[in-house]
């Protein structure tokens, strides 16, 4: 029996190359690669506002949700905005949906779709009701249109920097959540103190009122679990520190960009962030730190903050009123210089066309005119399928949606004749990145 396949947001077939378990019969000197953020233009239309959230709407534009707020001021309100795009560049139906009471609030504000109900989570952060503390407070619309405070007190307390996702697999809210741990082993103090740390936490709630853990932290003293802490590693350097993580699921695997801070001996104040990182992990509790030498923001002034807005062939990210990107499905890789191969998971052969979404580098190491990409589809057993050899599917220009298509030149045939029969894709390439291999 075929394994789960991962799908888009389509339902379409969607096979990535991000990490070895993706993978299996490898030849050659293949290695895995991550992408970082480019410049793609400035906003228009949008106030100015941190976005939250992305929701893709049924005739293909996107919704988007996020706050204004000042940090720490004793009298002030808050908004919740929300916009439409149709390009992730210019927005309009811009509105205000909700103000809040004037208070004493801070900066930090989530969003988030509850892929279940429809209905939408805001947390806020604010002062607490506890000495030291500083809480989470949850609001709740049924639409996004019409919001109103969840309690009349906060949900917990905690500290200020997070993110929250929906979990569709466990139908609940996940917040990501930065929290002190004591550390005696810390290099240089800042002003959490000379024996704390900033490490990740995170939290689930199915109405985003009652949380697990339900447990308060504070300065005083509570800490998170062990288990439910995401903390650095031999791998890092001793003063490494986690700050914040947005996260959101993509086809089989939730995906993150992990802002990392470091103190220094400089100032024993708040020391400065010292990169952006792409995580991956199998779910939210499990993460892989692969690519720990790309800094993920490029050109970004900071990481991302909510799940990406896929139009045109790009995921797009609205950081700091500028739109930042990579072209879609080609935010991680697999690599090799010389030839290679590698055999992807079993999957039902579709029967809409397959293609592959690869690149030939530009420039690099060696010569060009080197490139080729081959691909067969094999059986059960792994031989190759009749009419599908590799030698009847050679690539030598590659796209973001390059179809696959056998035969003897010129190539006219795809998968459909094997629509339902469990096949395997083995893909041979030389001085190529392989990114994904979808349904179109």
């Amino acid at each position: 029996m075929t394994n789960p396949v991962p799908l888009d947001d389509d339902g379409n077939l969607l096979l990535l190359f991000a990490e070895r378990d993706d993978v299996s019969d490898v030849f050659g000197n293949l290695s895995f690669g991550a992408a970082e953020l480019e410049f793609v233009e400035e906003t228009r239309g949008l106030p100015s506002m941190t976005t939250r959230e992305a929701l893709r709407r049924p005739d293909g534009s996107y919704v988007v949700y996020g706050y204004q707020a000042r940090h720490n001021v004793k009298d002030m309100t808050w908004r919740i905005f929300r916009a439409r795009t149709y390009d992730g560049v210019a927005y309009d139906d811009v509105e205000a949906v909700y103000e809040s009471e004037r208070g004493h609030w801070y900066g930090s504000t989530e969003i988030v779709h509850n892929g279940g109900d429809g209905g939408f989570l805001c947390l806020k952060w604010g002062p607490g009701h506890i000495q030291g503390g500083h809480a989470m407070w949850a609001f709740g619309s049924r639409d996004g249109a019409e919001w109103r405070p969840l309690l009349d007190r906060p949900v917990y307390h905690d500290h200020d920097a997070f993110s929250a996702t929906w979990d569709p697999d466990g139908e609940q809210y996940v917040v990501f959540q930065a929290t002190y741990q004591k550390h005696a082993a810390k290099p240089f103090q800042d002003n959490a103190g000379p024996d704390i740390r900033r490490v990740l936490s995170f939290r689930t709630s199915r109405d985003g009122v009652n949380w697990d853990p339900p447990g308060d932290i504070t300065r005083l003293g509570q800490h998170v679990p062990t288990d439910r802490l995401m903390t650095p590693d031999e791998n890092d350097p001793p003063e490494l520190e986690f700050y914040r993580l947005t996260a959101f699921p993509h086809a089989d695997r939730y995906l993150g960009m992990m802002l990392n801070y470091a103190p220094t001996p400089l100032t024993r104040g708040h020391g400065p962030h010292l990169g952006g990182e792409w995580w991956l992990g199998s779910d939210f509790r499990t993460w892989r730190r692969s690519f720990r030498d790309v800094f993920a923001p490029g050109p970004a002034p900071d990481i991302i903050m909510h799940p990406p807005i896929t139009l045109r062939g790009r995921h797009l990210w609205v950081i700091h009123g500028k739109v930042y990107g990579v072209p879609e499905n080609r935010l991680f890789y697999a690599a090799s210089h010389a030839s290679s191969a590698f055999t992807t998971r079993p999957f039902a052969a579709p029967q809409k066309r397959l293609f592959l979404n690869g690149e030939f580098p530009p420039s690099g190491r060696g010569f060009r005119g080197q490139s080729y990409v081959m691909v067969e589809a094999l059986d059960e057993n792994g031989q190759a399928i009749e009419g599908y050899e590799k030698e009847k599917c050679l690539l030598r220009e590659l796209s973001a949606r390059q179809t696959l298509l056998w035969g003897t030149p010129p190539e006219t045939v795809s998968t459909a004749p094997l629509a339902g029969r469990e096949i395997r894709l083995r893909i041979h390439f030389r001085d190529a990145r392989i990114c994904s291999v979808g349904t179109e």
